[in-house]
Parts: structure tokens; sequence; C-alpha cells
């Protein structure tokens, strides 16, 4: 695990096709992308909070990441909280 900016990070490598749950306040982030690219894909179930973006420790509401020029966030992470 590594604490970074007040927060703990556990490194855990996937394979293409393996899968995940995430709890709120749990993120997702991909630190390596083939040469083919990288594709994530989200199945929800009912609400139970709202989502977003982890950018530089702050969390952006989909909406708001979605809606602007994503690539201006230096660094995302996928993210449920509370």
């Amino acid at each position: 695990m590594i604490n970074t900016h007040g927060q703990v990070t556990e490194r855990i490598e996937r394979r293409t096709g393996t899968c995940a749950a995430l709890r709120p306040g749990e993120y997702h982030r991909i630190d390596q992308v083939a040469a083919g690219g990288a594709y994530t894909l989200f199945i929800t179930c009912p609400k139970s909070c709202d989502w977003g973006f982890l950018v530089n420790g702050v969390k952006v509401p989909c909406d708001v990441y979605t809606a602007g020029d994503s690539a201006s966030f230096e660094s995302s992470r996928v993210a449920g909280d509370k």
C-alpha cells in the first residue's frame, strides 16, 4: 500500500477480462495503457451514492468532469463516494 496525499493506495494488478467490485470511497485507476488502448466498463447497481472522478485528491462530479475538457485534468480516478 502507498500513502499519497493522505490517501492509502493499494496496487492490484489485473489482467484483460478481469472484474472488480468497487464500494463507495474506492477508486479505479489505470497506470499504463498497452499499444492497443484500454477500455473500462462500469456496470452499476441501484444508486447508493453520487459518483465522479478523483482529480488531484478532489472528487469532481461525473457530469462536471465529462461536460468539460477532461484532458485539462492531470490525473483522474473513478470514484464512488458518500
